[in-house]
C-alpha cells in the first residue's frame, strides 16, 4: 500500500467489512513510515488514511439500514527497527498534529528481541510531553520483563502481553491497575 488510492481503498474496505460484522468501534494501527516508497510522505500517508475514514463516514451516513454506526480511529506505529530514529520522531510529531483528526495514540510495533523497549524512551518522553497516549507491544517474543519495562516507560496499554501468564506478579499488577492488554491468542 504505497499510493493514495491503495490506502483509501484499504481503509474504506476494512471499515465497511467491520461494520458489516456489527462492530461499533475499532482502531486501525499502521506505520506511516512504511508507506513512503512511492512518493508519499509520512504526513501524506496520515492525511490519506484520515481521508479514507471521512469517506467511510460519509458513506455510512448515506446508508438506510438499521446498523449501528461504526466509529474508527487511527494509531500511528513507531517501528522497532534499527536506524529509524528520524522516522519514529516524525511519527510522534504527526500524532500530535493530527490528534483532532482521528489519531488517538502511538504504538511501538515490530519484533521485540533485537531492540529493547527502553531504547525508545526518548520517543515516549516526547509523547508524554505532547499528551499523546501510547501502547507498547511487549510480552510476546520477550517475557514479562519486557512488559515491566513497557510499564516503567509509562504505557497504559500493552499489545500482545501473552507471556504475562508466566508471572503471577505481572498478572496481579495488570489486574490491580486495570491495565489494558490487547491479545487475541490467549491459551484455552
Amino acid at each position: 500500500m504505497q499510493t493514495k488510492k491503495d490506502l483509501v481503498v484499504a481503509i474504506f474496505d476494512l471499515l465497511k467489512s467491520l461494520r458489516s460484522q456489527g462492530l461499533v468501534y475499532t482502531e486501525i494501527r499502521f506505520a506511516p513510515q512504511l508507506h513512503t516508497q512511492k512518493n508519499l510522505t509520512q504526513e501524506g500517508a496520515v492525511r490519506v488514511c484520515t481521508a479514507g475514514l471521512e469517506k467511510f463516514y460519509k458513506w455510512q451516513d448515506e446508508q438506510q439500514d438499521n446498523s449501528y454506526p461504526l466509529h474508527a480511529n487511527l494509531i500511528l506505529c513507531l517501528m522497532r527497527l534499527p536506524n529509524r530514529e528520524h522516522e519514529n520522531s516524525l511519527t510522534v510529531r504527526l500524532a500530535a498534529k493530527y490528534d483532532q483528526y482521528h489519531v488517538v495514540e502511538i504504538d511501538l510495533a515490530g519484533p521485540e528481541g533485537p531492540i529493547p523497549n527502553r531504547a525508545f524512551s526518548p520517543f515516549f518522553k516526547d509523547a508524554k510531553a505532547l499528551h499523546i497516549p501510547f501502547v507498547i507491544h511487549a510480552g510476546e517474543a520477550a517475557g514479562p520483563d519486557s512488559m515491566q519495562e513497557a510499564l516503567d516507560l509509562g504505557t497504559k496499554r500493552i499489545g500482545h502481553g501473552i507471556r504475562c501468564l508466566e508471572s503471577n506478579k505481572m498478572v496481579k499488577y495488570l489486574v490491580d491497575h486495570n491495565m489494558t492488554v490487547s491479545n487475541t491468542n490467549l491459551p484455552k
